[in-house]
């Protein structure tokens, strides 16, 4: 999601859309005003077996790979403001 969002003043609510390609992310729940849930949506069914999935450690400050979710997995990824708990 962090890619489809133009700017970090740009406001979010449940039910907002966002399109890449061939990918759909629907946001499903906010927690403190930042998306906690989120549905991701592929048109082409062998898409996500190509892609190479990564995600941002907000500790060592680098995207690093990690495997594809499974249908219907929950996948929870510390944000910088989790940093401090």
């Amino acid at each position: 999601l962090q890619g489809l969002v133009a700017s970090p003043g740009q406001p979010l609510k449940v039910g907002d859309r966002r399109y890449a390609g061939d990918m759909r992310v629907t946001i499903l729940a906010l927690t403190e005003n930042r998306p906690s849930r989120l549905l991701v949506e592929f048109f082409d069914d062998g898409m996500p077996d190509r892609m190479v999935w990564q995600y941002y450690d907000w500790r060592k400050r680098q995207y690093l790979a990690m495997p594809a979710p499974a249908i219907g997995e929950i996948v929870r990824f510390p944000g910088p403001f989790d940093l401090a708990r």
